[in-house]
Protein backbone atom coordinates (compact mmCIF):
# COMPACT_ATOMS: atom_id res chain seq x y z
CA UNK A 1 0.00 0.00 0.00
CA UNK A 2 1.34 3.43 -0.94
CA UNK A 3 2.37 5.74 1.85
CA UNK A 4 0.29 8.79 2.76
CA UNK A 5 1.42 12.21 1.64
CA UNK A 6 2.79 14.68 4.15
CA UNK A 7 0.46 17.39 5.36
CA UNK A 8 0.62 20.85 3.85
CA UNK A 9 1.92 22.22 7.16
CA UNK A 10 4.78 19.71 7.19
CA UNK A 11 5.70 20.55 3.60
CA UNK A 12 5.67 24.27 4.37
CA UNK A 13 7.88 23.76 7.43
CA UNK A 14 10.38 21.67 5.46
CA UNK A 15 10.38 24.22 2.67
CA UNK A 16 11.05 27.08 5.07
CA UNK A 17 13.99 25.22 6.57
CA UNK A 18 15.49 24.73 3.11
CA UNK A 19 14.66 28.31 2.10
CA UNK A 20 16.64 29.84 4.97
CA UNK A 21 19.75 28.02 3.75
CA UNK A 22 19.39 28.11 -0.04
CA UNK A 23 17.39 31.22 -0.91
CA UNK A 24 20.34 33.61 -1.31
CA UNK A 25 22.27 31.60 -3.94
CA UNK A 26 19.05 30.87 -5.81
CA UNK A 27 18.16 34.57 -5.84
CA UNK A 28 21.72 35.30 -6.95
CA UNK A 29 21.28 33.08 -10.00
CA UNK A 30 17.99 34.77 -10.88
CA UNK A 31 19.57 38.22 -10.55
CA UNK A 32 22.58 37.26 -12.68
CA UNK A 33 20.41 35.90 -15.46
CA UNK A 34 18.33 39.08 -15.41
CA UNK A 35 21.46 41.25 -15.56
CA UNK A 36 22.84 39.22 -18.47
CA UNK A 37 19.52 39.56 -20.30
CA UNK A 38 19.44 43.32 -19.71
CA UNK A 39 23.01 43.74 -20.97
CA UNK A 40 22.29 41.65 -24.07
CA UNK A 41 19.15 43.65 -24.89
CA UNK A 42 20.98 46.94 -24.31
CA UNK A 43 23.76 45.85 -26.65
CA UNK A 44 21.26 44.79 -29.30
CA UNK A 45 19.45 48.11 -28.94
CA UNK A 46 22.69 50.05 -29.37
CA UNK A 47 23.54 48.07 -32.50
CA UNK A 48 20.09 48.84 -33.91
CA UNK A 49 20.44 52.53 -33.01
CA UNK A 50 23.83 52.76 -34.72
CA UNK A 51 22.38 51.14 -37.81
CA UNK A 52 19.62 53.77 -37.85
CA UNK A 53 22.00 56.72 -37.51
CA UNK A 54 22.10 57.02 -33.73
CA UNK A 55 19.81 56.87 -30.73
CA UNK A 56 18.22 60.27 -31.42
CA UNK A 57 17.46 59.30 -35.02
CA UNK A 58 15.95 55.98 -33.93
CA UNK A 59 13.72 57.66 -31.32
CA UNK A 60 12.57 60.22 -33.87
CA UNK A 61 11.61 57.47 -36.32
CA UNK A 62 9.72 55.61 -33.59
CA UNK A 63 7.84 58.70 -32.40
CA UNK A 64 6.84 59.69 -35.91
CA UNK A 65 5.76 56.17 -36.82
CA UNK A 66 8.24 56.13 -39.68
CA UNK A 67 10.06 52.95 -38.69
CA UNK A 68 8.61 50.29 -41.02
CA UNK A 69 6.98 47.36 -39.30
CA UNK A 70 8.82 44.85 -41.55
CA UNK A 71 12.04 46.27 -40.12
CA UNK A 72 10.82 46.50 -36.53
CA UNK A 73 9.26 43.04 -36.25
CA UNK A 74 12.48 41.09 -36.94
CA UNK A 75 14.31 43.32 -34.46
CA UNK A 76 11.66 42.70 -31.81
CA UNK A 77 11.79 38.98 -32.58
CA UNK A 78 15.56 38.91 -32.07
CA UNK A 79 15.27 40.86 -28.81
CA UNK A 80 12.56 38.46 -27.63
CA UNK A 81 14.71 35.45 -28.46
CA UNK A 82 17.71 36.94 -26.66
CA UNK A 83 15.61 37.70 -23.59
CA UNK A 84 14.05 34.21 -23.67
CA UNK A 85 17.49 32.60 -23.98
CA UNK A 86 18.90 34.28 -20.89
CA UNK A 87 15.73 33.83 -18.86
CA UNK A 88 15.64 30.14 -19.81
CA UNK A 89 19.27 29.83 -18.77
CA UNK A 90 18.51 31.40 -15.40
CA UNK A 91 15.45 29.21 -14.92
CA UNK A 92 17.47 26.13 -15.78
CA UNK A 93 20.24 27.10 -13.35
CA UNK A 94 17.85 27.81 -10.48
CA UNK A 95 16.06 24.50 -11.08
CA UNK A 96 19.43 22.75 -10.88
CA UNK A 97 20.01 24.42 -7.50
CA UNK A 98 16.49 23.49 -6.38
CA UNK A 99 17.09 19.81 -7.06
CA UNK A 100 20.70 19.72 -5.84
CA UNK A 101 21.28 21.87 -2.79
CA UNK A 102 25.03 21.23 -2.75
CA UNK A 103 25.97 23.08 -5.94
CA UNK A 104 27.00 26.73 -5.96
CA UNK A 105 26.13 29.56 -8.31
CA UNK A 106 28.94 29.00 -10.84
CA UNK A 107 28.34 25.28 -11.15
CA UNK A 108 24.57 25.85 -11.33
CA UNK A 109 25.06 28.23 -14.25
CA UNK A 110 27.12 25.57 -16.01
CA UNK A 111 24.53 22.85 -15.42
CA UNK A 112 21.80 25.28 -16.38
CA UNK A 113 23.47 26.06 -19.71
CA UNK A 114 23.86 22.37 -20.59
CA UNK A 115 20.29 21.52 -19.60
CA UNK A 116 18.43 24.56 -20.82
CA UNK A 117 17.71 23.16 -24.29
CA UNK A 118 16.17 20.04 -22.77
CA UNK A 119 14.24 22.28 -20.36
CA UNK A 120 13.02 24.42 -23.24
CA UNK A 121 11.79 21.32 -25.08
CA UNK A 122 9.92 20.09 -22.00
CA UNK A 123 8.32 23.51 -21.53
CA UNK A 124 7.30 23.58 -25.20
CA UNK A 125 5.76 20.12 -24.97
CA UNK A 126 3.94 20.92 -21.75
CA UNK A 127 2.75 24.30 -23.02
CA UNK A 128 1.56 22.79 -26.30
CA UNK A 129 -0.38 20.01 -24.57
CA UNK A 130 -1.96 22.40 -22.08
CA UNK A 131 -2.78 24.87 -24.89
CA UNK A 132 -4.53 22.16 -26.93
CA UNK A 133 -6.28 20.81 -23.84
CA UNK A 134 -7.43 24.30 -22.86
CA UNK A 135 -9.78 24.31 -25.83
CA UNK A 136 -11.93 22.05 -23.63
CA UNK A 137 -10.95 23.92 -20.41
CA UNK A 138 -11.05 20.98 -17.97
CA UNK A 139 -8.45 18.83 -19.79
CA UNK A 140 -6.12 21.83 -19.82
CA UNK A 141 -6.29 22.11 -16.03
CA UNK A 142 -5.81 18.37 -15.60
CA UNK A 143 -2.82 18.30 -17.94
CA UNK A 144 -1.25 21.22 -16.04
CA UNK A 145 -1.33 19.21 -12.81
CA UNK A 146 -0.20 15.96 -14.42
CA UNK A 147 2.91 17.48 -15.97
CA UNK A 148 3.80 20.14 -13.40
CA UNK A 149 6.87 18.21 -12.16
CA UNK A 150 8.34 17.42 -15.58
CA UNK A 151 11.00 20.16 -15.36
CA UNK A 152 12.11 18.96 -11.90
CA UNK A 153 12.33 15.39 -13.16
CA UNK A 154 14.74 16.46 -15.91
CA UNK A 155 17.30 17.38 -13.22
CA UNK A 156 16.38 14.80 -10.58
CA UNK A 157 15.99 11.70 -12.79
CA UNK A 158 17.65 12.73 -16.06
CA UNK A 159 14.49 12.07 -18.06
CA UNK A 160 13.95 14.11 -21.20
CA UNK A 161 11.05 15.17 -23.38
CA UNK A 162 7.91 13.07 -23.16
CA UNK A 163 9.62 10.68 -20.71
CA UNK A 164 9.76 13.53 -18.17
CA UNK A 165 6.10 14.29 -18.75
CA UNK A 166 5.14 10.64 -18.34
CA UNK A 167 7.18 10.40 -15.14
CA UNK A 168 5.42 13.48 -13.77
CA UNK A 169 2.07 11.89 -14.56
CA UNK A 170 3.25 8.80 -12.74
CA UNK A 171 3.99 10.88 -9.63
CA UNK A 172 0.56 12.49 -9.61
CA UNK A 173 -1.40 9.37 -10.51
CA UNK A 174 -3.50 8.30 -7.56
CA UNK A 175 -2.87 11.60 -5.74
CA UNK A 176 -4.39 14.11 -8.13
CA UNK A 177 -6.68 15.92 -5.68
CA UNK A 178 -4.08 15.97 -2.90
CA UNK A 179 -1.53 17.36 -5.33
CA UNK A 180 -3.97 19.97 -6.60
CA UNK A 181 -4.80 21.09 -3.06
CA UNK A 182 -1.14 21.57 -2.16
CA UNK A 183 -0.37 23.44 -5.35
CA UNK A 184 -3.40 25.70 -4.88
CA UNK A 185 -2.10 26.65 -1.42
CA UNK A 186 1.32 27.71 -2.69
CA UNK A 187 -0.16 29.49 -5.72
CA UNK A 188 -2.59 31.42 -3.51
CA UNK A 189 0.29 32.45 -1.24
CA UNK A 190 2.18 33.70 -4.29
CA UNK A 191 -0.87 35.65 -5.45
CA UNK A 192 -1.44 37.28 -2.07
CA UNK A 193 2.22 38.23 -1.71
CA UNK A 194 2.22 39.79 -5.16
CA UNK A 195 -0.81 41.93 -4.21
CA UNK A 196 0.98 43.65 -1.31
CA UNK A 197 0.98 47.40 -2.10
CA UNK A 198 4.23 49.01 -3.23
CA UNK A 199 6.52 46.05 -2.47
CA UNK A 200 4.52 43.21 -4.00
CA UNK A 201 6.88 42.69 -6.93
CA UNK A 202 9.93 42.58 -4.69
CA UNK A 203 8.27 40.13 -2.31
CA UNK A 204 7.20 37.94 -5.24
CA UNK A 205 10.80 37.81 -6.42
CA UNK A 206 12.01 36.85 -2.93
CA UNK A 207 9.25 34.23 -2.69
CA UNK A 208 10.20 32.49 -5.96
CA UNK A 209 12.79 30.14 -4.38
CA UNK A 210 10.24 29.18 -1.73
CA UNK A 211 7.75 28.14 -4.42
CA UNK A 212 10.36 26.05 -6.23
CA UNK A 213 11.56 24.39 -3.03
CA UNK A 214 7.98 23.63 -2.01
CA UNK A 215 7.27 21.99 -5.35
CA UNK A 216 10.48 19.98 -5.06
CA UNK A 217 9.46 18.77 -1.60
CA UNK A 218 6.04 17.82 -2.93
CA UNK A 219 7.60 15.95 -5.87
CA UNK A 220 9.85 13.94 -3.54
CA UNK A 221 6.91 13.18 -1.28
CA UNK A 222 4.86 11.94 -4.23
CA UNK A 223 7.77 9.87 -5.51
CA UNK A 224 8.16 8.20 -2.13
CA UNK A 225 4.43 7.64 -1.77
CA UNK A 226 3.90 5.93 -5.12
CA UNK A 227 6.29 3.05 -4.37
CA UNK A 228 7.26 2.29 -8.01
CA UNK A 229 9.40 3.71 -10.80
CA UNK A 230 6.71 6.28 -11.51
CA UNK A 231 6.85 5.97 -15.29
CA UNK A 232 3.35 6.29 -16.74
CA UNK A 233 3.59 4.74 -20.16
CA UNK A 234 1.86 6.97 -22.64
CA UNK A 235 1.16 6.96 -26.32
CA UNK A 236 3.95 9.07 -27.79
CA UNK A 237 2.10 9.65 -31.04
CA UNK A 238 -0.99 10.96 -29.23
CA UNK A 239 0.81 13.23 -26.76
CA UNK A 240 3.34 14.42 -29.32
CA UNK A 241 0.53 15.21 -31.75
CA UNK A 242 -1.41 17.06 -29.07
CA UNK A 243 1.67 19.12 -28.24
CA UNK A 244 2.18 19.92 -31.93
CA UNK A 245 -1.42 21.11 -32.24
CA UNK A 246 -0.96 23.42 -29.26
CA UNK A 247 2.29 24.83 -30.65
CA UNK A 248 0.66 25.49 -34.02
CA UNK A 249 -2.25 27.27 -32.31
CA UNK A 250 0.18 29.48 -30.37
CA UNK A 251 2.15 30.29 -33.53
CA UNK A 252 -1.04 31.15 -35.42
CA UNK A 253 -2.03 33.45 -32.57
CA UNK A 254 1.28 35.32 -32.82
CA UNK A 255 1.01 35.60 -36.59
CA UNK A 256 -2.56 36.82 -36.31
CA UNK A 257 -1.54 39.47 -33.80
CA UNK A 258 1.27 40.65 -36.08
CA UNK A 259 -1.03 40.78 -39.12
CA UNK A 260 -3.64 42.72 -37.16
CA UNK A 261 -1.06 45.17 -35.83
CA UNK A 262 0.66 45.82 -39.17
CA UNK A 263 -1.93 48.17 -40.76
CA UNK A 264 -2.41 50.06 -37.48
CA UNK A 265 1.28 50.47 -36.67
CA UNK A 266 1.85 53.96 -38.17
CA UNK A 267 -1.31 55.31 -36.56
CA UNK A 268 -0.43 53.81 -33.16
CA UNK A 269 3.01 55.39 -33.26
CA UNK A 270 1.52 58.76 -34.28
CA UNK A 271 -0.93 58.60 -31.38
CA UNK A 272 1.92 57.82 -29.00
CA UNK A 273 3.85 60.78 -30.40
CA UNK A 274 0.87 63.14 -30.11
CA UNK A 275 0.12 61.90 -26.60
CA UNK A 276 3.70 62.63 -25.59
CA UNK A 277 3.61 66.06 -27.22
CA UNK A 278 0.31 66.93 -25.50
CA UNK A 279 1.98 66.56 -22.12
CA UNK A 280 4.73 69.05 -22.91
CA UNK A 281 2.70 72.29 -22.33
CA UNK A 282 1.83 71.17 -18.78
CA UNK A 283 5.45 70.87 -17.87
CA UNK A 284 6.18 74.60 -18.19
CA UNK A 285 4.58 78.00 -17.82
CA UNK A 286 4.63 79.01 -21.48
CA UNK A 287 2.84 76.65 -23.88
CA UNK A 288 3.68 76.21 -27.55
CA UNK A 289 1.69 78.36 -29.92
CA UNK A 290 -0.42 75.50 -31.25
CA UNK A 291 -1.70 74.75 -27.74
CA UNK A 292 -2.48 78.40 -26.81
CA UNK A 293 -5.92 79.88 -26.92
CA UNK A 294 -6.73 82.70 -29.36
CA UNK A 295 -6.84 85.20 -26.50
CA UNK A 296 -3.43 84.17 -25.30
CA UNK A 297 -1.90 84.50 -28.75
CA UNK A 298 -3.21 88.08 -28.97
CA UNK A 299 -1.19 89.00 -25.89
CA UNK A 300 1.94 88.86 -28.03
CA UNK A 301 5.15 89.29 -26.12
CA UNK A 302 3.47 89.89 -22.75
CA UNK A 303 4.31 87.71 -19.76
CA UNK A 304 1.89 84.84 -19.29
CA UNK A 305 1.18 83.17 -15.99
CA UNK A 306 -1.13 80.26 -15.24
CA UNK A 307 -4.13 81.14 -13.13
CA UNK A 308 -3.71 79.59 -9.67
CA UNK A 309 -7.30 78.39 -9.74
CA UNK A 310 -9.34 76.65 -12.38
CA UNK A 311 -8.22 75.13 -15.66
CA UNK A 312 -4.42 75.06 -16.12
CA UNK A 313 -5.07 75.97 -19.75
CA UNK A 314 -6.51 79.38 -18.78
CA UNK A 315 -3.88 82.08 -19.13
CA UNK A 316 -3.80 85.75 -18.19
CA UNK A 317 -1.51 88.65 -18.77
CA UNK A 318 0.64 89.45 -15.74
Amino acid sequence: MAAQLKSIGTLLAETWEAYTVRALPMLGVLLLSSVFALLAITLAGLILALGMGGVASLMTLLERGQLPLPVLLPVLAVLFLVLSLFMLWGQSAVLAMTVDGDIGIIRALGVGWRRMWSLGWILLLTGGIVMAGSLLIVPGVVFSIWFVFAAFILYAEDRHGLDALFASHGCVRGHFWNTLARLVVIWLLSLLIGMVPLVGQVLSFLFTPFVLLFMMSLYRDLKEARGDDGVARGNRFFWGGLAAIGMVLAALGLVGAAVTLAPQWPELMRQMHHGHAALIPRQGLVPPAQHMSAAAREVGAGHLLPHPFGNPGAWRKS
